[in-house]
């Protein structure tokens, strides 16, 4: 699923000072165990700008790259990313004993509580709005789900965004929505550009990203995240960690307290 074309994030884009999170944490070494003695294996969707992504050169960067590992030096862990081609299920990767953390993004929603009961979410780190990228000049023609009927949109499978929308459009009783889904996000907004999807779904955050990098892009419906009764909040976003990693969580919410202002492009 890995596409070709990888976008680079530009540090000095959006200033460095601001992807760099502050060392510092109560937490010492001894106090942590993780799967690989002197390890954090983290888990990470190779294709999720600015978020995380993996370099044709085998580098990763990113704002989950950059904090994540920021979290394990001062506490004596050597940062290892293990790669995912695919974003659906992710989340279930630390109970599952293939890595400590998984990162990526990922919103915190009980359903997929539920679904890693031998893991532990993390406090919140980030919070986001949900919004589309449509052709620049378009964007005024999409305020709300309605808009929706009769459109193809590209979404990730698994995604909060596809939750959303799929609320949206049961609640709203919209019909003829057409969803597709993409190997990443340079198809995504390929797919928008030349015409063969209308809109495509993800978070403000890496909406931004893509629109400020890549011409031709517009922001639309900017929103909050619909839970399952209708009402709406700001998407949460929490790491998923192994439950059995002893103090892992509790270092991980220290560092979170002391350095959440720290994470990524401050809105």
């Amino acid at each position: 699923m890995t596409i070709s074309g990888r976008c680079t994030i530009a540090l000095a884009f959006f200033g460095a000072a601001a992807l760099m999170p502050v060392a510092g944490t109560n937490a010492q070494s001894k106090d942590v165990t993780t799967m690989a003695d002197g390890v954090l294996k983290v888990c990470l969707y190779e294709d999720i700008p600015p978020v995380a992504e993996l370099g044709t050169d085998g580098s990763w960067t990113g704002w989950d790259v950059d904090f994540l590992s920021g979290f394990a030096d001062p506490i004596g862990l050597k940062f290892e990313p293990v790669p995912f081609d695919y974003f659906d299920g992710i989340w279930r990767q630390p109970g599952e004993g293939v890595c400590d953390i998984t990162g990526s993004g990922l919103t915190y929603t009980q359903e997929r509580v539920e679904e890693t009961p031998r893991a532990v979410w993390s406090d919140t780190y980030f919070t986001a709005e949900r919004s589309f990228i449509v052709r620049a000049g378009e964007e005024d023609s999409l305020t709300g789900v309605g808009d929706l009927a009769n459109k193809t949109v590209i979404m990730w499978p698994g995604s909060a965004g596809e939750v959303d929308l799929n609320r949206r459009i049961e609640k709203g009783g919209v019909s003829g929505v057409t969803v597709r889904y993409a190997e990443g996000p340079l198809s995504a907004i390929e797919m928008v550009r030349d015409g063969d999807a209308y809109a495509f779904g993800w978070d403000l955050t890496n909406t931004r990203f893509l629109v400020a990098r890549y011409p031709g892009l517009a922001i639309a419906w900017a929103h909050p995240m619909m839970a399952a009764d209708g009402s709406e909040k700001s998407e949460t976003y929490s790491y998923v960690v192994l439950k059995a990693d002893t103090g892992l969580i509790e270092a991980l919410n220290a560092y979170i307290a002391e350095n959440r202002g720290t994470y990524g492009w401050l809105q």
